[in-house]
């Protein structure tokens, strides 16, 4: 679970896992060249996120795909 807020970031998911946002939660990419999401595994969930900054990648880039 993530808390409200603004997070400043590029996020490498490389094991199963869940995301969670608790309520108004945003990630904008740190590095807009980059995704901000990258999954790198299987059985990932992202949910409840507002993601943003991101004008060469992807919101969600999931690998393989």
């Amino acid at each position: 679970m993530v808390g409200d807020g603004i997070y400043n970031e590029n996020v490498n998911v490389s094991k199963p896992l869940t995301i969670v946002s608790f309520a108004s939660t945003t990630v904008q990419a740190v590095n807009p060249d980059d995704h901000v999401f990258e999954v790198k595994a299987d059985f990932v969930n992202i949910s409840g996120f507002t993601i943003t900054g991101s004008s060469k990648g992807a919101g969600i880039s999931i690998y393989g795909q």
